[in-house]
């Protein structure tokens, strides 16, 4: 893996069925949370160009999925309903009440699943 850009943390949150890495910049604004793809794609291979640029005026967010990336290995499910549950564990756990969703294929299925199922923490 490529080292992340200048001022992104990259922390791990433990969950049941797995540990979750992810990427987090900036210390003020309004959240935004960046969601990659599937198959072989991570938070650092879709965002790396982007994180420092929204971390300007937002705390920045982006987990690599269940079971991609560093939150391998994941012994749960990996599938719609799992990768938008895992997304409020991890809003819950970040102290984030209300946030902004992108998304890049799979992530963007998972933003738009997410807001449908949990519309007052999404904001555009």
């Amino acid at each position: 893996m490529t080292a992340p850009p200048e001022g992104v943390e990259v922390e791990h949150i433990e969950f049941p069925a797995g540990t979750i890495r992810y990427h987090r910049a900036g210390s003020s604004g309004p959240a935004i949370v960046l969601l990659h793809g599937g198959g072989p794609d991570n938070a650092m291979l879709s965002w790396r160009h982007a994180l420092g640029v929204l971390a300007a005026d937002h705390r920045v967010f982006a987990p690599d999925l269940p079971g991609q990336g560093g939150s391998m290995p994941w012994r749960g499910r990996a599938n719609q309903r799992t990768f938008e549950e895992v997304l409020r564990w991890l809003l819950d756990a970040w102290g984030v009440r209300d946030t902004m969703l992108v998304g890049l294929s799979t992530g963007g299925s998972i933003a738009t699943g997410f807001t449908l199922r949990h519309p007052r923490r999404v904001h555009d």
